[in-house]
């Protein structure tokens, strides 16, 4: 006698920013498919499996400016303040790039133990947030690239010896990533903004990628783009 194997079928539809479900079980007759069956169309087979929501997976979610209420924040033991900080000279920096006298927002860097990368404040004018263009260039592979003024904002806070040090740097996507699904949201000052990557967009080179400490959204802009910068350390 032959078994059965009843599974649910979920489309997946992408309308105006949203993600929608709809269940196939309830539109048609149940679908009988052997073992190993491999769908190779837009949907999505689960056998018996389902997945909960965000807040119960090992990602942080910002749920609300208030606090952590509902949130998975078992990974947010991983930040701590650096020793010394907040640091002195955060407004001083003073590199002369588009949007003004850039400075750092403030002092103070925070380290994930995680990667053991510090992160500094978010690059700012004043009491102000600033954005600045990231035209930066590959010179070899596996080097940092150069030239732009997010990297140029960071290679002057080692100029400046900004913390007692001077390699500091513009993080990679997959570094800005690491930070978000390590609890930047509620542990970084300043992380709701888009900031500039040193990661070159693959198939054109006038694109460069950004990340999202808040929501961990990443996509590329065009290097002209003015957007947010913050640097970090190893």
């Amino acid at each position: 006698m032959k078994k059965k194997y009843t599974v649910i079928l979920i489309a997946v539809c992408l309308i105006a920013g949203g993600l929608y479900f709809l269940d196939l079980q309830k539109i048609s007759a149940a679908v009988i498919f052997k073992p190993g069956t491999i769908l190779r169309s837009k949907v999505i087979l689960l056998a018996n499996l389902w997945f909960s929501n965000q807040k119960y997976q090992t990602k942080d979610d910002w749920v609300n400016s208030g606090g952590t209420v509902g949130e998975y924040t078992a990974e947010e033991a991983a930040w701590s303040a650096v020793s010394g900080s907040p640091f002195s000279g955060y407004d001083s920096i003073n590199y002369a790039g588009t949007g003004g006298d850039l400075d750092l927002y403030s002092g103070t860097v925070k380290q994930d133990t995680r990667t053991g990368l510090w992160w500094s404040d978010i690059m700012a004018v004043g009491v102000a947030a600033s954005t600045t263009n990231n035209v930066f260039t590959l010179t070899a592979d596996g080097a940092r690239p150069t030239g732009g003024n997010a990297i140029g904002f960071c290679d002057a806070l080692n100029t400046a010896n900004f913390g007692g040090n001077n390699d500091w740097y513009l993080p990679t996507q997959k570094q800005l990533q690491q930070a978000y699904i390590d609890g930047s949201a509620n542990n970084l000052p300043n992380p709701g903004y888009n900031f500039w990557s040193s990661t070159e967009y693959s198939s054109n080179a006038a694109n460069a990628w950004y990340v999202a400490l808040g929501n961990g959204v990443t996509s590329s802009y065009t290097k002209v783009t003015a957007t947010y910068v913050r640097c970090v350390r190893p």
